[in-house]
């Protein structure tokens, strides 16, 4: 293989690496509403992430150009996008490990409080 082949696989390589970050980049921007501590709402775009676990941020926007905005759980009351709600408070959650190798005897339950969106 000569050197202007490899540059060229290297150059589609690189291309097609930027094109599918700058795709990622874009968000998944979906209607919804936040509500502020002030009980201010705000109706806009959500950039939802279908999260496994509640988000520690959100991003949003107040149309589909404006630059996004964050919000923290303790920034908010709550928020809804794509039909699901979320609350925010501050909880205390169970923090056991979940590998099998790494559980102990210890019957007492390990919590630690933290600021949520549920």
């Amino acid at each position: 293989m000569n050197k202007i082949e490899r540059f060229k696989k290297i150059g589609l390589l690189l291309i097609g690496m930027l094109t599918f970050q700058l795709a990622l980049s874009h968000g998944n921007y979906l209607p919804g509403y936040v509500i502020k501590k002030s009980t201010d709402t705000l109706y806009g775009y959500i950039d939802y992430r279908n999260w496994d676990q509640n988000p520690d941020k959100i991003n949003f926007k107040t149309n589909t150009e404006s630059n996004p905005i964050s919000f923290n759980p303790i920034d908010i009351i709550e928020f809804k996008v794509d039909g699901e709600l979320y609350v925010s408070g501050i909880i205390k959650t169970e923090v056991s490990p979940t590998q099998t190798n790494r559980l102990n005897y210890n019957p007492r339950i390990n919590t630690k409080v933290v600021t949520s969106s549920r």
